[in-house]
């Protein structure tokens, strides 16, 4: 932000939000500082299996929550579970359809991630119910972007060259 006062630019504006879990969890947790364990298991584009990415179809979004780490009970460190308290759970007046056939508890509204995370590590919600109800809320939460994506020609030729870029890590 100094620097661009300094080069007559505008200052950025930078948006802090909480780093997620990959989608494939921990890969290997032992001897790891709090700080190293964070950046080897967060979100990254480098690895598009442990991440959705804004302009994924609502198919691959289902792909690869259904593929994530989801530890039965276990909130701490749970992808799916932090999708779903730090996306979902943010927006007004939400609340997440877990449907379930009736021989297990029939279809759940969830009001607060409170009650999510309650209910999770009580063991009332399975992992694969609580992984088609974030992946279906998720890709209905990111439609629109999706939609601008594929209607705006300059948004989708920019997404497209960014697409193209080589990815390092």
């Amino acid at each position: 932000r100094d620097v661009a006062e300094k080069l007559k630019l505008k200052k950025p504006i930078a948006i802090h939000t909480p780093l997620l879990t990959g989608l494939q969890g921990a890969q290997r947790m032992e001897a790891l500082s709090r700080e190293e364990l964070m950046l080897s298991t967060k979100m990254s584009k480098s690895k598009p299996e442990s991440t959705i990415l804004i302009h994924d179809s609502p198919e691959d979004i289902r792909r690869k929550i259904r593929k994530a780490f989801c530890p039965p009970k276990t909130v701490e460190h749970n992808p799916v579970i932090e999708i779903a308290k730090y996306i979902l759970f943010k927006q007004p007046n939400f609340s997440l359809t877990i449907k379930r056939p009736e021989k297990y508890g029939g279809t759940l509204e969830v009001q607060s991630y409170d009650e999510l995370e309650k209910l999770y590590r009580e063991g009332k919600i399975h992992p694969l119910d609580l992984k088609n109800a974030v992946a279906d809320a998720l890709a209905e939460y990111l439609e629109p972007v999706r939609s601008y994506f594929m209607r705006n020609m300059e948004a989708k030729r920019i997404l497209e060259d960014m697409l193209k870029m080589a990815i390092t890590r």
